[in-house]
């Protein structure tokens, strides 16, 4: 007699089938995969220095872009008033014009004259420059050289006669103005854009060690035997998701039988059945006999 019991499959107490279960994978020591964890560390050092890196240039460059504006005047005069002031021949000068509502540029006149020797040559500005100083903000009208050090009046007046909370002031005149704004946005770069590139490649270093990792812990436990190899099923009983063999018979001892179904009842009759049903017709009568042949006499 066969017996076509499987071997990796049981009945349970109400007679559903179980299969065992699987075997956890094998424990991998951290210690055994590559590369090793010391990438995750340099992947944060990576982040930290970048960012220590950019703060640290981007705060050297604002400072020093910040050194090289005039934060505050040497000297401030109203329109039509002069002011002597003491410049130094070894620097360039400048006059700023400020209202303090910013109405666009306005048309300025400015004179100047030494006190004690020397020659004072003023210049119109060929460019637009702007800055915020002492709550108001300054445009940069002319440019101011001197022979010699020394004492000079400077006196300057505006064209329009509506402007009249302008205000003028004379301090070191920004030379470079190009140069300015390029060390600005190199320190605006610096401050953002080398942190966010160390962040970048710490990212990058991170997930590619968790990766390789997670795959050489994968194909460790392969060579430990997991997952353990499935075996077949016994001869002539079909495993889970396999179509039976040809000529396969269920076995039927040790199986749970189908709960019986509900009990089986006539059709009941309709309405129609509860009145008096007609007789049936009678049977037809025997058709009559045909005439018969004459009877015949031997001789």
């Amino acid at each position: 007699m066969l017996d076509y019991r499987p071997n990796h499959a049981c009945l349970g107490h109400h007679g559903a089938m179980t299969y065992p279960q699987a075997a956890p994978p094998p424990r991998i020591p951290a210690s055994e995969l590559r590369p090793s964890r010391v990438w995750y560390w340099v992947a944060g050092g990576i982040a930290v220095l970048g960012i220590c890196i950019g703060g640290v240039l981007g705060a050297l460059g604002i400072a020093s872009v910040a050194r090289d504006m005039p934060m505050s005047m040497d000297a401030e005069f109203d329109p039509g008033s002069p002011v002597t002031v003491d410049l130094s021949a070894d620097k360039t000068w400048a006059i700023y014009v400020s209202r303090e509502q910013d109405g666009g540029s306005i048309g300025t006149e400015c004179v100047g004259s030494p006190e004690n020797g020397g020659t004072i040559e003023l210049n119109r500005s060929d460019f637009n420059f702007q800055f915020d100083s002492g709550g108001r903000s300054w445009r940069h009208a002319y440019d101011v050289e001197v022979s010699e050090t020394g004492r000079y009046q400077i006196e300057c007046r505006v064209r329009d006669a509506a402007a009249t909370d302008a205000r003028f002031g004379i301090a070191e005149s920004i030379t470079n103005v190009s140069g300015l704004a390029g060390r600005a946005f190199g320190s605006l770069g610096a401050l953002l854009g080398i942190p966010c590139l160390a962040l970048t490649a710490a990212g990058i270093i991170a997930v590619v060690t968790a990766v390789r990792r997670n795959s050489h812990k994968r194909r460790l436990q392969q060579e430990r035997g997991y997952p353990p190899p499935v075996q077949p099923p016994a001869m002539g009983y079909p495993g889970p998701g396999q179509p039976p063999p040809p000529g396969y018979q269920p076995p039927t001892a040790g199986y749970p039988q189908p709960p019986p179904g509900p009990p089986q009842h006539p059709p009941e009759s309709s309405p129609s059945s509860s009145f008096p049903q007609p007789p049936p017709p009678p049977p037809a009568s025997p058709p009559a006999p045909g005439p018969q042949p004459p009877p015949t006499t031997q001789e």
